[in-house]
C-alpha cells in the first residue's frame, strides 16, 4: 500500500505540472496570435467622449492602442487648454496623436534645431523630454501628456499671452513716420522691435484710415488708383506666395503620412510656429532642409 500511495502521488504531482506546461504552452500562443494583431494595427484611429456630455468628441491617431489610457482622459479633462478649447469650438472633434519615445524624440529635436524648444518649454512649464506622449497641437493649444502616468508635461494656450512669473522679452517698438494718405483712405507706416523678441504683443498699428484729398491733376487721371490697385494685388499676391510655403512645408515635413490629416494639420502648425517666430527666411531656410 506503501508503495501505491508513492506512485500514485509521483502521478498527481506530475500530472499538476502537465497543466501548468499546457497553460503557459497556451499562454505563449495567445502572445503570438495578439502580436500579429497589434502588427496590423498601424494608423488606427480611435474616437471616445469624455465622460462629460458637455465635452466635444476626442479623437486618437495611434500605432498600437486601441482606446485612450484612462489616467490619459482623465488629464484630458482636467486640462485648461482642453477646456478652453472645448468653449470656443463647439461640435468640433480634437485630435490627439500618440507618439512613441523615438517619435516624441523627433519633434523635440526639429524644435531644438529652429531654437524653438526652450521657448516652448516655458510655455509649458516643464522641461520636455524623449518619452512616450500623447499630443495635441491643435489650433492655438499644446496638451501633451505622459501616457506611462497621465501626467500633463504640456498645458498651454498658444494664442495667449505668457504667465506673468515666467520670464518673457519685452518688445521695444520703434515706428517710422505716417505716410501720405493714399486713394484708399489708408496711411501706413513700419514698426520695429529694437529687443527682436519675435512676438507681437503690444505692437502699434501699422495702419490707419484717413481722408484722402485729390489734387487736380489725379482728378483727371486714374494713376492714382491704379498704383493703390497694384499695391493691394502684389501684398495679397504675398499672402498667397506664403500660404503655398506652409502648406509645401506641411507636405513635406509629414512625408509618407501626408495623408492624414491629423500629421498634416501638426505639421502645419509647426511648419506656421516657424514662420511666426522667424519670419519668411526663417521658413525658407527650413524648407531647403526638408528639401535635401
Amino acid at each position: 500500500m506503501a508503495t501505491e500511495t508513492k506512485e500514485q502521488n509521483w502521478f498527481r504531482k506530475h500530472w499538476i505540472i502537465s497543466i501548468i506546461l499546457g497553460l503557459i504552452v497556451l499562454g505563449m500562443f495567445s502572445s503570438i496570435f495578439n502580436s500579429e494583431n497589434n502588427s496590423d494595427m498601424t494608423g488606427n484611429v480611435v474616437n471616445e467622449q469624455i465622460n462629460n456630455k458637455n465635452f466635444n468628441e476626442i479623437e486618437l491617431v495611434s500605432d498600437r492602442l486601441m482606446t485612450f489610457p484612462e489616467q490619459v482622459k482623465k488629464s484630458i479633462s482636467e486640462s485648461t487648454s482642453f477646456n478652453y478649447w472645448n468653449s470656443v469650438n463647439q461640435g468640433k472633434k480634437l485630435i490627439f496623436i500618440h507618439y512613441n519615445e523615438s517619435n516624441y524624440k523627433s519633434l523635440l529635436d526639429m524644435l531644438e534645431l529652429e531654437n524653438l524648444k526652450s521657448k516652448f518649454e516655458e510655455r509649458c512649464g516643464n522641461e520636455l523630454i524623449p518619452e512616450e506622449m500623447i499630443v495635441s497641437n491643435e489650433e492655438g493649444i499644446a496638451i501633451h501628456i505622459r501616457t506611462s502616468d497621465g501626467k500633463i508635461m504640456c498645458d498651454t494656450i498658444l494664442t495667449e499671452s505668457p504667465k506673468e512669473d515666467v520670464k518673457t522679452c519685452t518688445p521695444n517698438w520703434n515706428c517710422n513716420s505716417w505716410s501720405e494718405c493714399s486713394s484708399s483712405g489708408i496711411q501706413k507706416r513700419t514698426c520695429t522691435d529694437a529687443n527682436n523678441c519675435n512676438v507681437l504683443t503690444n505692437k502699434p498699428k501699422e495702419s490707419q484710415s484717413c481722408e484722402y484729398k485729390k489734387t487736380s491733376t489725379e482728378e483727371s487721371s486714374s494713376d492714382g488708383w491704379t498704383s493703390d490697385l497694384k499695391d493691394s494685388l502684389e501684398e495679397l499676391q504675398k499672402g498667397l506666395d506664403i500660404y503655398k510655403k506652409k502648406q509645401l512645408c506641411a507636405e513635406l515635413c509629414a512625408g509618407e503620412y501626408a495623408d492624414i490629416p491629423a500629421v498634416k494639420g501638426e505639421c502645419l502648425l509647426s511648419c506656421s510656429e516657424i514662420y511666426y517666430y522667424t519670419g519668411e527666411e526663417g521658413l525658407d531656410k527650413y524648407l531647403a532642409e526638408l528639401q535635401e
